[in-house]
C-alpha cells in the first residue's frame, strides 16, 4: 500500500491500496508522539518505575530508577524507535495507565478522521498482543497533522541526538533510523517501522521552496528507493513554477 499527499493541503497525488487495513509496526509511534506532545509536558521529568520491565524489541535501554525527561524519551522513541521509551511516555501521560493512553490514541484517531485505524499499544509491537492497524491513507492524514506541531517537526528532522539520564553520568546517543534524512534532498522526517509479520513500513516527508510532500508505504521491502521515486514525482509534477516576472509584458 502506498500514498503521496501534499503536506500543504492534503491533496492525494498518487496512491494504490491506500485504504487497505494493515499492521503498521513502529510508525504507530507517530501517534504516541502526537498524544504526548498535546497532553503531556515537554519539559516534564520523572523516575522510571516497573512499567518498562517487560518491554521487548527495539530499545533505548532505560532502567527502573532512572530520572528521565519527556524530551529525551521522545527523541529516543522517534529516532531509535525505543519501545521502552514509548511505554514510559504512555504510562506517564496516561496518569499511570498505559491503557488510558491507548484510549487517548484512539480518540485522537477518531478526531482526525482516521476511520480505519485502531491502536492496541503505544509502540507497534505485534508479537505477544494484538497489534496496531491502519491504512496508508490514514497514516498520511496523521502525518500531515503531526507536522503542524513545531516540536514534532524538530524531533523527526534530527539525525543524531545526545541525551543523559538526569541522575546518572551515562550519556545516550541516538541515531535516526530514517535514512531518507541523508539520502534525499529536502527530507525532514519521519519514521520507520518493521516487524517480521508486518514487513517494512515508512512514512517520509520532504520540503523544498515552500512545497512539502508526505509519502507512506506499508509492507514495502524497497521503501527507500520507492519513497525517493514518489517524492521525485511529486516535486516534478506539482512544483510551483514562476510564469512571469513583475514588469514583464504579457500582451
Amino acid at each position: 500500500s502506498y500514498i503521496v499527499i501534499s503536506g500543504n493541503d492534503g491533496n492525494v497525488l498518487e496512491a494504490e491500496n491506500e485504504h487497505e487495513v494493515r499492521s503498521i509496526a513502529s510508525i504507530s509511534k507517530i501517534m504516541t508522539a502526537v498524544v504526548a506532545l498535546e497532553n503531556g509536558d515537554y519539559i516534564d521529568q520523572w523516575i522510571i518505575g516497573d512499567e518498562v520491565t517487560n518491554v521487548t524489541g527495539s530499545m533505548i535501554w532505560i532502567q527502573k530508577g532512572q530520572q528521565v525527561s519527556m524530551r529525551s524519551l521522545l527523541y529516543g522513541m522517534m529516532l531509535k524507535s525505543g519501545n521502552d521509551a514509548a511505554v514510559a511516555i504512555a504510562h506517564r501521560v496516561g496518569g499511570g495507565s498505559v491503557e488510558k493512553f491507548i484510549q487517548m490514541m484512539n480518540e485522537k484517531a477518531v478526531a482526525l478522521g482516521m476511520k480505519d485505524t485502531e491502536f492496541h499499544n503505544p509502540n507497534g509491537m505485534d508479537v505477544e498482543e494484538e497489534g496496531n492497524y491502519s491504512t496508508a491513507y490514514d497514516m498520511a492524514v496523521l502525518m500531515q497533522y503531526a507536522m503542524t506541531l513545531p516540536q514534532f517537526r524538530e524531533i523527526v528532522a534530527t539525525q543524531t541526538a545526545q541525551v543523559q539520564a538526569l541522575n546518572s553520568d551515562e550519556i545516550l546517543y541516538f541515531s535516526n533510523h530514517n535514512k531518507m534524512l541523508s539520502l534525499y534532498e529536502g527530507a525532514n522526517g519521519i519514521k520507520t517501522g518493521f516487524t517480521k509479520s508486518t514487513g517494512r513500513c515508512l512514512v517520509s516527508s520532504a520540503q523544498r521552496d515552500g512545497m512539502e510532500f508526505i509519502a507512506v508505504t506499508l509492507n514495502d521491502p524497497n521503501d527507500w528507493n520507492d519513497h525517493a521515486e514518489m517524492l521525485d514525482y511529486a516535486f516534478s509534477e506539482h512544483y510551483p513554477k514562476k510564469l512571469i516576472e513583475q514588469g514583464d509584458t504579457v500582451k
